[in-house]
């Protein structure tokens, strides 16, 4: 993964509208995370991998924006709890 993407994986036997909403808190907390670390600029995320198995379902976002520190900026305080980001749940 480059310093411009982040994952989200789930694990278990995820149903349709668990996927949906775990998609729909996923942007809500990029959205928050962009805010908060950034505050005025926009990043738009593609989605760039999605993998799915037996048990799990995986999703990559590449993050774009017209200065390319900002979206490094927020997926480094993504990874870094202290910066307000961190794990989801």
């Amino acid at each position: 993964m480059t310093t411009n993407s982040l994952r989200l994986s789930l694990s278990g036997k995820i149903t349709l509208a668990q996927f949906a909403k775990s998609m729909s808190l996923f942007q809500a907390y990029l959205d928050a995370l962009v805010d908060a670390t950034i505050p005025g600029r926009t990043v738009t995320w593609y989605i760039d991998e999605l993998q799915a198995g037996t048990a799990d379902v995986s999703v990559t976002v590449r993050g774009e924006s017209i200065d390319g520190t900002t979206v490094e900026r927020v997926t480094v305080a993504a990874a870094s709890p202290n910066q307000g980001g961190g794990p989801l749940l």
